[in-house]
């Protein structure tokens, strides 16, 4: 169970600190167009619903598993947009 807990600890906070940026994204400081605000939007609360369930025990190695896979889809948003805002100076 310990290892559990260190994964998930894990987990989430890799998982948050990415939400955290995109969270920047979507309040409306950065230029982009208002579907993709909502998008980042809809992903932070999605994503910290998952962390609620592993912090609530419920289903902890599906929704590690789960959370894992929103992170790496999360932080290829994170890029993306990154490379958008960047390249739209």
């Amino acid at each position: 169970m310990f290892a559990y807990k260190t994964d998930s600890e894990n987990a989430i906070s890799l998982a948050q600190k990415t939400i955290e940026a995109l969270a920047e994204h979507s309040t409306g400081a950065a230029k982009l167009p208002e579907e993709v605000k909502q998008k980042v939007s809809n992903v932070v609360i999605e994503t910290q619903a998952i962390i609620g369930m592993i912090a609530s025990g419920l289903e902890v190695e599906e929704n590690i598993a789960l959370l894992e896979n929103y992170h790496a889809k999360n932080t290829a948003l994170l890029s993306d947009i990154n490379n958008y805002l960047e390249h739209k100076g």
